[in-house]
């Protein structure tokens, strides 16, 4: 079994990449309906039952409290809430109605068949709300928050592909109605011509990255990390 840190984290790190490799250099099907991350999530579990991965690491304690919300504060650096905000105009509003529609029925649907559930069950629900309103890093912030068991956290992970692999076809045929229910919604025909537009007035600097730029973003991210930990057992 592997024991030491570096060797548990060498271990979490070969999975992800090894995945995000193969769905780039053999472009399977199978990554259209079961993305790596699923893969990527029941690996570590499969490992852990095979006695090949320990159960609890410093590795792990350390990646949910310290690199996740480094990583998603670096995710978030590029995004400018501003033009968001000006350009999606009434989406923002639509947006946050979904998010209060998402976590009022999650609590609903768990209260209707919790007790065929395992009793901390909850726990993976709230991480399957959390990536229905934020996404996978999302997902991944609630599961540290609640500290969602590995066995938890993979079920959310399944439902969440399994409903996505229902829906996407769902959506993606509503193509046809989506100048009709614009027209419902008021919604002006500019609109996806101004987010275009927005996107190309984002401005970027290609040129290579240097050391000091790495030590900036490690100043902002562990500087935002520390700050949200100082200010949490206050709140």
């Amino acid at each position: 079994m592997i024991q030491s840190p570096i060797g548990v984290l060498f271990a979490l790190v070969t999975v992800a990449a090894f995945f995000f490799y193969l769905e780039k250099s053999t472009g399977w099907k199978v990554f259209n309906l079961f993305p790596p991350l699923l893969f990527i999530y029941a690996t570590p579990v499969l490992l852990n039952n095979l006695g090949v991965m320990p159960a609890d690491s410093v590795v792990y304690t350390g990646m949910r409290d310290f690199g996740l919300p480094v990583f998603i504060t670096l995710m978030l650096l590029s995004v400018d809430i501003g033009a968001a905000v000006r350009v999606m105009g009434k989406g923002v509003l639509v947006m946050l109605l979904g998010s209060v529609g998402v976590v009022v029925g999650g609590v609903v649907s768990f209260l209707v068949v919790h007790g065929w559930l395992a009793e901390d069950a909850w726990k993976g629900w709230g991480a399957l709300a959390g990536s229905w309103i934020g996404g996978t890093g999302n997902m991944a912030a609630v599961a540290g928050a609640l500290d969602t068991s590995p066995e938890q956290l993979g079920l959310a992970v399944l439902a969440d592909n399994l409903v996505y692999v229902v829906w996407l076809p769902i959506l993606l045929g509503s193509k046809a109605f989506a100048e009709r229910f614009n027209r419902w919604t008021k919604v002006s025909d500019n609109r996806v011509a101004d987010m275009e537009k927005a996107a190309m007035e984002l401005h970027r600097d290609d040129s290579p990255p240097e050391m000091r730029d790495y030590l900036f973003l490690a100043f902002i991210a562990f500087g935002v990390t520390w700050l949200a930990a100082w200010i949490a057992p206050l709140l």
